[in-house]
């Protein structure tokens, strides 16, 4: 029972009801152009893929990459590519899963990708590979004049009995300083977790390292959640890890704390062993105003905070932005903005990507529902006040797109680029740009 709120989170749930109240002062009150740069399942039986469900990522060249859940030549998801070609974009896919016999390479990849610097991308897929469905991680490395891509497993999941090296990755990679925005070095550890599987079974945190001439990486569990059945410190993470300058990974859980509805955790390297530590357990305010069931990546500010979003909670439990100043166990949490609070819930509703910043500090991401009559979800931007740059479903036939997903990318010239799962003109999704 939540009844009365304690003492010590009167101040933090005070601060959170000024910033929800500024925040729907203009709520709305800005727009952006919407164009549609791809429509998926534009080819017969949708060998270019469909349903697009995770963030795009960018190269130095301005090239678009990321993952489709479905569609490609075997029905199991794709990598694709996207090229600007002056007012046009060219694309194309790089990968088709389930190329290899019993789906080796894997299959359904749910999250986006990262780049190193040498131009090769890095991610995961949810299920196939060689560990009896447990999904992988891999790597797709181009030839000299990047026409031609081929696909490295690094690992595959649940190779190890009762799958206690994790199964079913949802999270795409990190690695040491990826929070600053550099590109991975291509040789360093890469860090990520499992939905599942780990020594209890309610998911892992892993290390991947490359081990020279030889084409499969080492897998290492850091941390099993649930550890010794104690979910209070948090189960089944959700959303990608960020890693700091040091080396410390943020992540959220859906599962765990102390009523069960997610928490914001912290690893720490402790010489080859990584300390754990709670730094938020949601729903700790009355109605769950702060928040529950986070959802989505963590951003990792210059200044050392994180900001997420939770798919539910907040004052009309249609989810929350939220900030994080990490302090251990003295971590302070404050709801920036609870949504549906505008008429028919217009502003959006059930924020499941997580947000980006800009260079000024603004916050950008997406609600996956809402939008008034639609329902299809909103691109929203978040600073001294919240506004929706565009209402998903809002033209006929929802060729804008619908339910969008993943975390935006916001470029130096206030271009966004992201993806919807559904609408778009074949029904199946698209991948979108919005222009100030």
């Amino acid at each position: 029972m939540r009844g009365k709120r304690p003492s010590r989170f009167d101040v933090s749930f005070c601060v959170a009801s000024v910033a929800v109240v500024a925040a729907l002062a203009v709520s709305g009150a800005a727009a952006q152009s919407l164009k549609t740069i791809h429509d998926f399942c534009a080819k017969k039986l949708c060998t270019d893929g469909l349903n697009p469900g995770a963030g795009l990522v960018e190269d130095a060249a301005g090239n678009l990459y990321g993952t489709t859940e479905g569609g490609g030549a075997h029905f199991t998801g794709a990598v694709f590519e996207l090229v600007p070609n002056g007012n046009k974009w060219d694309y194309r896919i790089l990968h088709n899963f389930c190329s290899k016999g019993g789906c080796a390479d894997g299959a359904t990849p749910k999250d986006s990708l990262i780049i190193d610097t040498n131009g090769n991308l890095y991610g995961t897929t949810y299920d196939g590979g060689t560990g009896g469905e447990g999904g992988t991680a891999f790597e797709l490395m181009p030839n000299a004049d990047r026409t031609k891509w081929t696909l490295h497993t690094l690992y595959s999941f649940c190779s190890l009995t009762g799958c206690a090296d994790g199964t079913a990755p949802t999270s795409n990679l990190t690695y040491r300083g990826a929070a600053s925005g550099a590109p991975y070095d291509g040789v360093s550890p890469l860090y990520g977790a499992t939905t599942t599987g780990g020594e209890i079974g309610d998911g892992a945190a892993f290390e991947l390292s490359p081990r020279p001439g030889k084409s499969r990486w080492k897998e290492r569990v850091i941390y099993n959640f649930c550890p010794g059945d104690d979910c209070t410190k948090g189960g089944n993470p959700s959303g990608a890890l960020i890693a700091d300058n040091a080396g410390n990974l943020f992540g959220v859980t859906s599962a765990g704390g102390d009523l069960g509805l997610g928490v914001v955790f912290e690893l720490v390297p402790k010489g080859s062993r990584w300390k754990e530590t709670r730094l938020y357990s949601f729903c700790q305010l009355e109605s769950c105003y702060d928040g529950s069931l986070p959802a989505g990546p963590l951003f990792l500010d210059g200044a050392g905070n994180l900001f997420g979003t939770a798919t539910s909670g907040g004052t009309l439990n249609e989810g929350v932005v939220f900030k994080l100043v990490p302090d251990g166990v003295r971590s302070q949490e404050n709801a920036l903005y609870s949504f549906c609070a505008e008429t028919g819930c217009a502003d959006g509703a059930v924020p499941q990507a997580g947000v980006t910043l800009d260079s000024a500090g603004n916050i950008f991401g997406v609600a996956m529902n809402g939008g008034g009559s639609s329902n299809a979800g909103t691109l929203f931007e978040l600073n001294a006040s919240f506004s929706v740059l565009h209402t998903f479903c809002s033209r006929n036939k929802c060729k804008d797109g619908a339910v969008p997903l993943g975390v935006p990318i916001v470029d130096p010239s206030g271009r966004i680029f992201g993806v919807t799962q559904s609408g778009g003109a074949n029904g199946e999704g698209t991948v979108f740009e919005a222009t100030p």
